[in-house]
């Protein structure tokens, strides 16, 4: 197991990551509440089950319609400034559809 209790998991991305997340940090609260109802509602799920024992604190920062530039822009704001151990990215989709690549 690479987590460690009480580490930070910043995911950061686009729609696919922000699916419905509380505005404008969603996080777990212990029962995925405001994690949105993706991927990353699922990875908090998916870690409370296996490994009970351990603390995370999972922040879902993924904006809807965001490219990879404008996540480039808010990449201190939004991830770093968070503090995390680990962080997750999941982009490009927006890139794709407006041809920005």
């Amino acid at each position: 197991m690479i987590f460690e209790n009480n580490d930070t998991i910043v995911f950061a991305g686009d729609s696919i990551t922000d699916m419905g997340k509380i505005k404008p940090y969603g996080e777990d609260g212990g029962l995925g509440q405001g994690l949105g109802e993706g991927y990353v509602h699922m990875f908090s799920d998916m870690m409370s089950a296996t490994y009970p024992e351990i603390d995370l604190r999972i922040i879902n920062s993924g904006v809807g319609g965001n490219t990879s530039a404008q996540l480039a822009d808010r990449w201190q704001k939004d991830v770093l400034d968070l503090r995390p151990d680990f962080i997750s990215v999941c982009i490009g989709v927006n890139d794709a559809i407006n041809n920005v690549y």
